[in-house]
Protein backbone atom coordinates (compact mmCIF):
# COMPACT_ATOMS: atom_id res chain seq x y z
CA UNK A 1 0.00 0.00 0.00
CA UNK A 2 1.64 3.50 -1.03
CA UNK A 3 2.02 5.75 1.97
CA UNK A 4 -0.73 8.62 2.87
CA UNK A 5 -0.79 11.64 1.24
CA UNK A 6 -1.11 14.43 3.58
CA UNK A 7 -1.54 18.03 1.34
CA UNK A 8 -0.30 21.20 2.50
CA UNK A 9 -3.55 23.32 3.38
CA UNK A 10 -3.53 27.42 3.59
CA UNK A 11 -4.61 29.81 5.76
CA UNK A 12 -4.70 33.19 6.02
CA UNK A 13 -4.06 35.41 9.64
CA UNK A 14 -3.82 38.94 9.45
CA UNK A 15 -1.97 39.89 6.04
CA UNK A 16 0.10 36.33 5.79
CA UNK A 17 -1.01 33.32 4.40
CA UNK A 18 0.36 30.13 6.25
CA UNK A 19 0.56 26.69 5.28
CA UNK A 20 0.19 23.64 6.93
CA UNK A 21 0.10 19.63 6.99
CA UNK A 22 -1.47 17.44 9.62
CA UNK A 23 0.28 13.90 9.75
CA UNK A 24 -0.05 10.58 11.53
CA UNK A 25 2.95 8.07 12.27
CA UNK A 26 3.56 5.49 14.55
CA UNK A 27 7.39 5.36 15.88
CA UNK A 28 8.92 2.61 17.80
CA UNK A 29 10.27 4.50 21.71
CA UNK A 30 11.47 1.84 24.09
CA UNK A 31 10.03 -1.37 22.21
CA UNK A 32 6.66 -0.02 22.12
CA UNK A 33 5.25 1.82 18.85
CA UNK A 34 3.35 4.93 19.61
CA UNK A 35 0.87 6.91 17.85
CA UNK A 36 2.04 10.23 17.18
CA UNK A 37 0.31 13.01 15.07
CA UNK A 38 2.63 15.61 13.59
CA UNK A 39 1.77 18.67 12.65
CA UNK A 40 4.38 21.06 10.11
CA UNK A 41 3.66 25.19 9.77
CA UNK A 42 5.31 27.22 7.26
CA UNK A 43 4.74 31.01 6.67
CA UNK A 44 4.33 31.92 2.47
CA UNK A 45 6.87 32.10 0.83
CA UNK A 46 8.89 29.83 3.07
CA UNK A 47 8.81 26.13 2.61
CA UNK A 48 12.61 25.50 3.63
CA UNK A 49 11.78 26.39 7.09
CA UNK A 50 8.77 25.51 9.25
CA UNK A 51 7.56 24.97 12.90
CA UNK A 52 7.13 20.96 13.64
CA UNK A 53 5.03 20.14 16.08
CA UNK A 54 4.70 16.29 17.58
CA UNK A 55 1.90 15.31 19.59
CA UNK A 56 2.85 12.05 21.16
CA UNK A 57 0.58 9.32 23.27
CA UNK A 58 1.22 10.29 26.95
CA UNK A 59 0.13 9.39 30.28
CA UNK A 60 -3.32 10.40 29.97
CA UNK A 61 -3.40 11.49 26.52
CA UNK A 62 -3.99 9.94 23.26
CA UNK A 63 -2.65 11.02 19.88
CA UNK A 64 -4.78 10.08 16.81
CA UNK A 65 -6.33 7.12 18.52
CA UNK A 66 -9.88 8.45 18.04
CA UNK A 67 -9.49 9.89 14.87
CA UNK A 68 -6.39 10.67 12.80
CA UNK A 69 -5.53 14.42 13.94
CA UNK A 70 -7.47 14.31 17.25
CA UNK A 71 -5.91 14.76 20.69
CA UNK A 72 -7.69 13.71 23.44
CA UNK A 73 -7.49 13.59 27.37
CA UNK A 74 -10.39 12.46 29.38
CA UNK A 75 -11.25 16.54 29.91
CA UNK A 76 -10.58 17.79 26.35
CA UNK A 77 -10.62 17.19 22.83
CA UNK A 78 -8.60 18.94 20.41
CA UNK A 79 -9.05 18.23 16.58
CA UNK A 80 -5.69 19.16 14.50
CA UNK A 81 -7.53 19.17 11.41
CA UNK A 82 -9.42 22.19 12.29
CA UNK A 83 -8.27 25.61 11.10
CA UNK A 84 -9.18 27.38 14.04
CA UNK A 85 -6.53 25.19 16.41
CA UNK A 86 -3.68 25.57 13.80
CA UNK A 87 -4.16 29.33 13.53
CA UNK A 88 -4.47 29.53 17.59
CA UNK A 89 -1.18 27.51 17.90
CA UNK A 90 0.63 29.72 15.22
CA UNK A 91 -0.72 33.24 16.93
CA UNK A 92 1.03 31.41 20.38
CA UNK A 93 3.95 30.66 18.36
CA UNK A 94 4.29 33.91 16.62
CA UNK A 95 4.13 35.67 19.61
CA UNK A 96 6.56 33.50 22.36
CA UNK A 97 9.13 31.42 19.66
CA UNK A 98 8.78 31.78 15.83
CA UNK A 99 9.80 34.94 13.10
CA UNK A 100 9.32 33.38 10.18
CA UNK A 101 11.32 35.93 8.42
CA UNK A 102 14.15 35.48 10.67
CA UNK A 103 13.82 32.31 11.68
CA UNK A 104 16.81 29.91 9.41
CA UNK A 105 16.14 26.35 10.69
CA UNK A 106 13.11 23.67 11.25
CA UNK A 107 11.95 24.66 15.03
CA UNK A 108 10.69 21.48 16.17
CA UNK A 109 8.67 20.89 19.67
CA UNK A 110 8.71 17.56 20.91
CA UNK A 111 5.87 17.89 23.04
CA UNK A 112 2.87 19.66 21.37
CA UNK A 113 0.29 18.84 24.08
CA UNK A 114 1.03 21.45 26.11
CA UNK A 115 0.74 24.36 23.97
CA UNK A 116 -2.63 23.52 22.80
CA UNK A 117 -3.89 24.84 26.58
CA UNK A 118 -1.57 27.52 26.29
CA UNK A 119 -2.78 28.88 22.62
CA UNK A 120 -6.14 28.58 24.03
CA UNK A 121 -6.91 26.29 20.87
CA UNK A 122 -10.38 25.53 20.84
CA UNK A 123 -11.31 21.78 21.94
CA UNK A 124 -14.61 19.54 20.65
CA UNK A 125 -14.33 17.40 17.09
CA UNK A 126 -15.60 20.20 15.14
Amino acid sequence: MAPKKYPLRRLVIGTRTYLWRRSHRHPVHDGQRQCQEVLRIFAAPYKRTYVEIIFSDQPGWAAGYSSDGVICSRTAVYNLNRPAVVAALIRYLLMTIWDPDTTQEIVTIDDGIPLLALADAPTGYA
